[in-house]
């Protein structure tokens, strides 16, 4: 995203704008600044200027959160875990494969030589850390204090705050984005895409578009707990 930025001439004072300011303008300009880019992709890009909201709390739902769709979306899951889990697993390689994806897992610091990524994702597998962590979610609300899911999810976004830190202390050489809200929105995409787009393929078949829009909404609901803005 730097690259695409650093081929495009932006106000002089740009960077002394507010990040609503910088949101705004890129968005009003967004068809003559990207005239290659799908309008369907568009509202990423001034999402690159936009931080996560660290400080949202769980206990407060969106007036656009439908408890029976969410509900419905879990169902979904349920019916289709082996599916499901085998469509994360291949997303996250897909994910992993651009260098923009990888830079957070090495910066995380567990994960930076094959050794140890090779050890961590074992051990997620054979334990089920992290694959049991979001598993939770989908058996729970992650807004129901004292339940295993808002648990999980509060270790989730713990996790998104040190890495965010990390990033803050790096020059740009070292990484150039900041944890905002186009790259959780990227990296979201790896647990959603490969269901939305080819179910069948991952084996999950007579599936509905009622199943899949209550699946995106209730994932829709999980960006919201992670601190990523609606649009």
């Amino acid at each position: 995203m730097q690259r695409v930025r650093d081929d495009i001439e932006l106000p002089c004072n740009f960077d002394d704008w507010t990040a609503q300011e910088q949101s705004d303008w890129m968005y009003h300009n967004m068809t003559n600044l990207y005239k290659n880019v799908p309008e369907s992709l568009q509202n990423l890009i001034p999402a690159y200027t936009r931080s996560l909201d660290f400080n949202r709390s769980l206990n407060v739902l969106p007036e656009w959160m439908d408890p029976d769709k969410y509900h419905k979306g879990q169902k979904f899951v349920r019916e289709h875990y082996f599916s499901y889990i085998m469509a994360i697993i291949l997303g996250s390689i897909y994910a992993y494969t651009f260098e923009d994806g990888l830079k957070p897992i090495i910066i995380g610091g567990n994960s930076h030589t094959p050794y140890l990524a090779v050890k961590r994702y074992f051990s997620d597998i054979l334990y089920l850390n992290t694959m049991k962590r979001i598993l939770d979610w989908y058996d729970g609300e992650p807004w129901s204090k004292g339940t295993e899911a808002y648990r999980d999810m509060q270790i989730a976004r713990n996790k998104h705050i040190r890495i965010s830190t990390k990033v803050s202390l790096l020059d740009n050489k070292q990484y150039q984005e900041d944890l905002n809200n186009m790259v959780m929105a990227v990296a979201q995409a790896h647990f959603i895409m490969l269901p939305v787009l080819y179910p069948q393929k991952v084996g999950m078949h007579f599936v509905t578009d009622e199943d899949l829009e209550a699946f995106c909404h209730m994932w829709k609901c999980y960006g919201y707990f992670l601190g990523i803005e609606d649009e």
